[in-house]
């Protein structure tokens, strides 16, 4: 999914991904994701754990993540 939003994000913005943000999740901040975001020289920055402040923007980006994808799809 992450290959797909990237993908579609870059068409439609004509711009290099350079940044992702995760809640520190790890399914999001280890594994495959890390190794995409390592080899296309993109910033996998993480939130503060348990800081409600931090995880809401983060949440919110995933939830504009999983939008973006299905629009897609």
């Amino acid at each position: 999914m992450f290959k797909t939003f990237k993908a579609a994000e870059e068409h439609e913005s004509n711009n290099k991904l350079h940044e992702a943000m995760t809640d520190n999740a790890c399914e999001l901040s280890m594994g495959e994701i890390c190794t995409i975001c390592n080899k296309e020289g993109i910033r996998l920055g993480t939130t503060v754990p348990y800081h409600l402040a931090s995880n809401r923007i983060a949440k919110h980006a995933i939830g504009v993540f999983n939008n973006a994808t299905q629009a897609v799809l």
